[in-house]
């Protein structure tokens, strides 16, 4: 019964969590949703975070922002190699 006392469990987001957050994510800055692939970042990013996902959009909007472009879906999978799989 200490401070370690206490097991707090849990889940990670499913894909259609995943797949739902990162529309909202995506319309919140303004962005057509059917210029991506949101199927495809909801699988790629399996046992990820609500807070991985954020750091991920906001990673891929910084890239496009410091190239002078649109964020787009290469954008984010460049994000994915770089911060899920750690791929430079």
């Amino acid at each position: 019964p200490g401070r370690f006392g206490k097991e707090l469990r849990f889940e990670y987001p499913n894909k259609a969590d995943r797949a739902k957050f990162i529309t909202h994510k995506l319309e919140k800055l303004s962005l057509s949703v059917d210029q991506f692939d949101i199927e495809k970042l909801a699988q790629s990013t399996e046992n990820k975070s609500y807070e991985a996902l954020t750091m991920l959009i906001d990673n891929a909007l910084l890239k496009a922002r410091i190239n002078g472009q649109m964020m787009t879906q290469k954008f984010i999978e460049d994000a994915l190699d770089e911060d899920v799989r750690h791929i430079i």
